[in-house]
């Protein structure tokens, strides 16, 4: 199993860089990278755009660690 956060494993998935993603959410790249690696989470605005370009596989629930 990976320890891919779902954000991650979608952007892997839909050929997404940090960079190319930034650009399409108007964030910049160190913000996705946090984004990534579970160290922050979107604003409303970029979280709207993100589950639109996932086509509602990203949501807020990607970034909640799932209870152990």
């Amino acid at each position: 199993m990976s320890d891919a956060t779902p954000f991650a494993q979608w952007m892997m998935e839909a050929g997404y860089t940090a960079e190319t993603l930034a650009v399409e959410v108007g964030r910049d790249r160190t913000r996705v990278l946090r984004w990534r690696d579970n160290k922050g989470k979107p604003d409303f605005d970029a979280l709207a755009k993100l589950e639109t370009l996932s086509k509602g596989r990203v949501t807020a629930s990607s970034f909640v660690e799932a209870a152990e």
